[in-house]
Parts: structure tokens; C-alpha cells; sequence
């Protein structure tokens, strides 16, 4: 739901200054006051936006100066489990004039940098003066402090020898010929008492299952397949339920409950 009030007509009718306002709220869950939304103010040639979304998890703070986006400086502070809030100015000329901020024709590095310093995924994580548009390389400049991996050290990655079936997928067209294999996956830290393990299989189909693509792009408007995966799996059945259940959620979401693929069902479904 969005709305926009005029505030100023210029000579010709047109408004010259305005400001709109959006509720980014799930439809179920617009009542009282918004918690997650955004608004802009609109003068002349220039705008001002901002976004706010009250209780978010997010631990994060940024300006960023650019002289080839939407918008030349754009700042974020997120305050965990309080708020995040978001704004940007669209124009302002003297940020061309900032040390690598200018776009040099030919160079994708050039025309923004970012000063950033976020915590997430057990880690802090700092930007000063980076290009985040463009190839950034570990140093002092762009880096993080895996504050897990300090005290504890970094997880050793193990798996149990594996044990391969050879069994059948039933499909509503027919059964396909599959090889599954259950392991268990264990990361340890060296200094941490407590392993995490998880029961997983492995699942590969030669030829694969059919699935429509997905439709969004010219390289995935054509049929496709899914040929495997690896899941949370106890048994060779909980495997074959959750490959099962991924390609009836891709054929149901870019093809419809009764697709079926345009060249026909695959040669190596074994009965239909």
C-alpha cells in the first residue's frame, strides 16, 4: 500500500514538491502502526528517502558516497531487536569530488565507496573506503574477525564412510532409477566440547527428473531437470521424500499442478 501528497504545483500544474509514503507490512498484518515501511520527499531535481523496519535482527551500520547509482550517499544503522533505519539522498554534487568516488570510464571499481562495520554469522565484518560494486580483496580495509573461531578454533569438517543403495523414485509419471547415499556429517572445534552432527543423504538420478524452468530469464525459459541433491536424511525413504518433494515444488510453482514436459517424459523412467 503506497500513497503520495502534493505540496507544491509548479507553473505548468506539474507538482514541483511531494512526499509519498509505503506500508511494507504483510497485507494480513496492516493495522495500527507501521513498523516496516518507507517514504520519500520529492523537490526540483533532488529526493530524499527513508526506510524503517522495528524489530529487526540485523547489527549493522553504513554510508556509502557513489557517483553511479540511484542515489549519491546512502546510510543504514540497524539497532538489534530495536530498529533498522535506512536513508538516501539522490543528488549530491560534491561527492564527485571525493578521492574515488569519481567514475573513470572503463573502470568498474570506480564511482562508490562504502565505510561499513556489521556483526553476523558469529563475526564483525568492516569495509573503510571499499568499492562494494566492484572486486574487493581481503585487507586490512575489507576483512572480519571470526570472533567463534578465535576462542574456539575453526570447524574440522568429517563424514562417516558412506553406505549406497540402489533403489527407485516414484513419480506420478512413472519411477526413476536413483542412488542414495546415507552418511552422518560432523564439524568440530577443537576447543568446543560439543560436536554438531547431521544425518544426511546424498541423492543422485542419472538423467535426471523433468521441471520446467523457472522462466525469468532467457537462459532458464526451457524444460529442465533436477539430476540430485543432498538432504537431512535418517533413512533411504525420508531421502527419497524430500528429492521427491523438491521437484513436485518446482513442477507446481513454474508449471502447475499437472505439467508435463514438451519433448515428453524422460527414456529412462523406467514405467508410466
Amino acid at each position: 500500500m503506497s500513497r503520495m501528497h502534493y505540496l507544491r504545483a509548479a507553473d505548468n500544474g506539474e507538482p514541483s514538491m511531494w512526499w509519498s509514503w509505503q506500508d511494507l507490512r504483510n497485507r494480513d498484518k496492516r493495522s495500527g502502526f507501521c513498523t516496516h515501511g518507507r517514504a520519500w520527499f520529492n523537490w526540483s531535481r533532488n529526493s530524499i528517502g527513508a526506510e524503517w523496519h522495528l524489530f529487526s535482527q540485523c547489527c549493522h551500520a553504513s554510508i556509502t558516497f557513489s557517483s553511479t547509482g540511484d542515489d549519491n550517499i546512502s546510510i543504514a544503522l540497524s539497532i538489534p531487536f530495536l530498529v533498522a533505519l535506512y536513508f538516501h539522498l539522490t543528488r549530491a554534487l560534491w561527492v564527485k569530488r571525493l578521492p574515488g568516488v569519481r567514475y573513470v570510464s572503463g573502470d568498474y571499481d570506480s564511482g562508490e565507496r562504502e565505510i561499513r562495520i556489521a556483526v553476523h554469522d558469529n563475526a564483525v565484518w568492516w569495509t573503510f573506503w571499499v568499492n562494494d560494486r566492484g572486486m574487493r580483496s581481503s585487507n586490512w580495509r575489507d576483512g572480519c574477525f571470526h570472533i567463534d573461531d578465535f576462542f574456539w578454533g575453526r570447524n574440522k569438517y568429517s563424514e562417516t564412510e558412506r553406505q549406497s543403495h540402489d533403489t527407485f523414485l516414484v513419480m506420478p509419471e512413472g519411477v526413476y532409477p536413483v542412488t542414495v547415499e546415507l552418511f552422518v556429517s560432523t564439524w568440530k572445534r577443537p576447543r568446543w566440547p560439543f560436536p554438531q552432527s547431521v544425518a544426511r543423504a546424498n541423492v543422485e538420478i542419472e538423467g535426471g527428473v523433468p521441471v520446467p524452468g523457472d522462466g525469468e530469464n532467457s537462459w532458464d525459459m526451457d524444460d529442465d531437470a533436477i539430476f540430485g541433491g543432498t538432504y537431512p536424511a535418517l533413512t533411504v525413504d525420508d531421502a527419497l521424500s524430500a528429492i521427491r518433494e523438491s521437484i513436485m515444488h518446482t513442477r507446481r510453482r513454474n508449471g502447475g499442478e499437472h505439467w508435463a514436459p514438451a519433448d515428453g517424459w524422460s527414456a529412462h523412467c523406467v514405467t508410466r
